[in-house]
């Protein structure tokens, strides 16, 4: 499950591309919690990813392209285009920045997306997740989770996984605690059927050690969070699931099909449902939520506080909510 394999990889520098996209049409829809607007942007891709990293900028991956705005989600430039898939980005900052595509690389800048270089991997990168300009880790499908110390110049292979193994999450708190989220698929050929199985690791120690902390048979598996120092968690597994023992055990929060989901601290979180294209926030810790029809499939779901958050939709829509 551990290993000390120093993978060195090569960098590659490129010039990134930039469009400018100005939103001129905007829908609000207000709740007694805040006001969401619906921003009708000329992309008519799907946006599969949000991220915000203060109330200013952010961006936003649709596809083949990763969008940036400067002032809150009201006006987008386009940063990157790719003939690969996005998978995932992270930035650290509004300068610095990854990006994980459907390849054996990685795509990263320095200066906000004015220029990109591709750095090597050896394998497909599914997640990617920093917590500085140097520290940072990734994973994908088969190649478990690798670590940076030198922003990606070399990588140390830290969890192994079996083969059809995917992971579906990363995410530390700090330097030394950090959790990763898996599903494996596994065929049973004296039955003639397979099936799946979600595991959560964790690390007390920067990943040096990976431990299976909770494992369930079932697929759907994906983010997960966690708060006062590892006590509280909640889990995406196609419902919110909240743990209340260091992720140990784990109990529903809400019987809604949930496609993401974020919170801020752990009283207040959101998640987004496209059973009834709605948003849920909840003040207590997934004890009640309340909920808004946004009338539009959503993919993904952001805050950087309490009173700005954005949700990623179709059709090159976002939703933004200020209080």
């Amino acid at each position: 499950m551990n290993g000390k394999n120093i993978i060195i990889l090569a960098l590659f520098l490129f010039i990134g591309c930039k469009e400018k996209i100005t939103n001129d049409d905007s829908i609000k829809e207000e709740d007694k919690n805040g006001t969401w607007v619906k921003i009708q942007t000329p992309s008519d891709q799907n946006f599969n990813k949000v991220y915000f990293v203060n109330n200013d900028v952010g961006f936003v991956s649709s596809g083949y392209q990763l969008l940036k705005s400067i002032n809150s989600g009201k006006d987008w430039e386009v940063i990157y285009k790719s003939d690969y898939w996005i998978k995932d980005f992270h930035f650290v900052s509004s300068a610095i920045g990854w990006i994980a595509i459907d390849k054996t690389s990685i795509i990263h800048t320095e200066n906000g997306g004015e220029t990109w270089r591709e750095i090597i991997t050896p394998g497909f990168v599914s997640q990617i997740f920093f917590l500085n300009s140097k520290v940072g880790w990734i994973g994908g499908n088969n190649i478990g989770v690798l670590t940076t110390e030198d922003n990606g110049i070399t990588w140390i292979e830290q969890l192994k996984v079996k083969l059809n193994q995917t992971i579906k999450d990363i995410y530390f708190d700090d330097l030394n605690n950090g959790w990763v989220t898996s599903e494996t698929y596994t065929y049973y050929e004296d039955v003639g059927v397979g099936g799946f199985t979600s595991i959560i690791y964790q690390t007390f120690n920067s990943g040096k050690l990976w431990e299976i902390k909770w494992s369930e048979t079932g697929e759907g598996i994906s983010n997960v969070q966690f708060f006062n120092n590892g006590e509280i968690g909640f889990l995406n597994k196609r419902v919110v699931l909240k743990s209340y023992d260091y992720g140990k055990n784990w109990e529903e929060k809400s019987n809604k099909l949930c496609t993401d989901l974020f919170f801020i601290n752990e009283m207040n979180g959101w998640f987004i449902t496209n059973n009834s294209n709605s948003v849920g926030y909840t003040s207590n810790g997934g004890i009640n939520w309340e909920f808004i029809e946004l009338k539009q499939d959503l993919n993904s779901i952001y805050f950087s506080d309490i009173t700005h958050g954005w949700v990623a939709s179709s059709n090159g829509v976002l939703f933004k909510y200020f209080k």
